[in-house]
C-alpha cells in the first residue's frame, strides 16, 4: 500500500518578467523530489507530466506553483516606458529589468500586498492539506497568508499540512499581522538556509518571532553569489519536500 502524498504549493521571490516568464520557476526542486516519489504531477503552464501507467494519480505527488508577478505588471510596464524614453538603447532594458527585479519588495509591502496575497491563497485553496513551499519573498507572503489564515478561523477555510520556506528574510521584513503573543503553528514548520545567503543574513529565522520553527542549515560550499538562487537544486530540500509531503512525515 502506498504512502498518502500531500500536494506541494510552491511560491517564488522577487524576478522580473511576467507570469509567462517565471513558470518553471520550480522545475529543478521538482524533478528532484520526483526522483524520490514517483510519480510528481506537475500542475501549470511549465509542465503537464502524465501519471505513468499502472498508476493511480493519487499516489503521486501534485505540484503547482503559485505565480504572482502578473500583480505587478501595470506597474513595470509604466517604469520600462519611462526608462525607454529617457535613456537611449539596450541600458534602458537593462535598467527596466533591475527595477522590477528590485521593485518586488516595496510593491509587496506597500500597494499590492493584499493583491498578491489574494492569488496566490486562491492557488493554496485549490490544494487542500498541500505543503506550502516559499521561497525569498515568497516564503513571508506564505507565512503572512498562514499568520492571517490562523487568526481568522485556525485553518478551517485553508487547510494546510506544512511549511518550507527557503532563503527566507523573515527575520528582516517580518509579517504583516503578527500574533500578540505569537504562536506556533499547528503543523509542522522548516526553514533552510544557506549561511553565505545574503537575504537571510546569513542567519537561521528566529524561534522568539517564528515559534515552532525548525532551522535547517545547509552547507556552507556554496557562494555569496549563487546561495539564494540554489536551494532549487539542493538534494537536502527536495528530501525536506518529499518527506514532508508523505503523510507530514518528519524529514
Amino acid at each position: 500500500m502506498q504512502d498518502k502524498r500531500l500536494p506541494v504549493v510552491v511560491i517564488h521571490g522577487i524576478g522580473y518578467g511576467t507570469n509567462q516568464d517565471r513558470a518553471g520557476f520550480s522545475k529543478e526542486l521538482s524533478i528532484d523530489v520526483y526522483e524520490a516519489a514517483r510519480p510528481v504531477t506537475r500542475v501549470g503552464a511549465f509542465e503537464a507530466v502524465k501519471t505513468p501507467a499502472g498508476e493511480a494519480p493519487g499516489n503521486g505527488i501534485w505540484w503547482g506553483e503559485a505565480l504572482w508577478e502578473t500583480v505587478n505588471d501595470h506597474v513595470d510596464q509604466v517604469t520600462e516606458e519611462v526608462l525607454k524614453a529617457v535613456i537611449p538603447g539596450p541600458p534602458a532594458d537593462w535598467f527596466a529589468k533591475v527595477l522590477d527585479l528590485l521593485g518586488d519588495v516595496p510593491l509587496y509591502l506597500g500597494p499590492h500586498g493584499n493583491a498578491i496575497r489574494s492569488l496566490v491563497k486562491g492557488v493554496i485553496g485549490q490544494f487542500p492539506g498541500c505543503i506550502v513551499v516559499g521561497h525569498s519573498l515568497g516564503s513571508v507572503i506564505a507565512a503572512d497568508i498562514l499568520r492571517e489564515a490562523q487568526t481568522a478561523d485556525n485553518f478551517s477555510s485553508l487547510p494546510v499540512s506544512g511549511l518550507i520556506t527557503l532563503g527566507s528574510p523573515l527575520n528582516l521584513l517580518g509579517l504583516r499581522s503578527p500574533m500578540a503573543p505569537a504562536q506556533p503553528f499547528p503543523f509542522r514548520w522548516y526553514n533552510l538556509w544557506y549561511p553565505t545567503d545574503p537575504v537571510t543574513l546569513g542567519k537561521a529565522l528566529s524561534p522568539a518571532m517564528f515559534p515552532g520553527v525548525t532551522n535547517r542549515k545547509l552547507s556552507a560550499g556554496e557562494s555569496f553569489v549563487v546561495a539564494h538562487t540554489s536551494y532549487w537544486s539542493s538534494v537536502v530540500v527536495a528530501n525536506v519536500v518529499y518527506q514532508l509531503s508523505v503523510k507530514g512525515g518528519t524529514p
